[in-house]
């Protein structure tokens, strides 16, 4: 997906920090940089109809490094810097993204048992980081976006991560629809597996 495609529907604050934070200056595989798969997740978002504090949040999911990336932009001692950008709400989420385990958030799922509160461990201390399940789902549709641009900003040629993307069809009632109608087109489209995991 070409950033400009969208050009405009990104909050220009959102995008100015993404500068400062130097997203531009870091690559992010097949000469894409942090900022285009950024500004690109925040309005994948957008497009699936996720509420604001969740859009800003995609679009700095990563501002902190997360368990599976080698880049920081930001120490996560600074949440004050996107704190001052996003705001309180979209800032734990982007927070609670990079400082997770994926085997302490995928266990959440797995479980299958409906409670007030959840737990991840955050990978900066080790203690355990309550969460709730609107945030899950939140953080659910931020980490699909994620993978799904990344698969579509390569026009379907990069070898697909299945095992990720079953994550995806496995829990897809959580998803919304329009999530859920891009995970069958995804599948469809590569010869995968399909959204019920065949």
């Amino acid at each position: 997906m070409d950033s400009s495609i969208l050009n405009g529907s990104m909050n220009s604050d959102l995008e100015t920090s993404m500068h400062t934070f130097n997203f531009h200056d870091i690559d992010h595989g097949n000469g894409k940089s942090l900022l285009n798969h950024s500004v690109n997740v925040a309005n994948i978002l957008k497009l699936w109809g996720e509420k604001t504090h969740v859009v800003h949040a995609g679009g700095l999911h990563s501002v902190y490094g997360t368990f599976n990336t080698q880049f920081t932009p930001l120490s996560h001692l600074e949440r004050h810097q996107v704190i001052a950008v996003i705001g309180e709400r979209a800032e734990e989420l982007v927070y609670i993204n990079c400082a997770m385990t994926p085997n302490s958030f995928w266990a959440n799922f797995h479980e299958q048992k409906f409670r007030q509160y959840f737990f991840v461990i955050d990978r900066f201390n080790g203690a355990e980081l309550k969460v709730t399940f609107a945030q899950l789902v939140e953080l659910l549709h931020m980490n699909f976006a994620n993978i799904f641009e990344q698969i579509d900003v390569q026009n379907s040629t990069r070898k697909f991560k299945w095992f990720e993307l079953s994550l995806y069809i496995q829990y897809s009632a959580f998803l919304s629809d329009d999530a859920k109608s891009v995970l069958s087109r995804t599948c469809e489209i590569s010869s995968g597996p399909d959204a019920n995991g065949r």
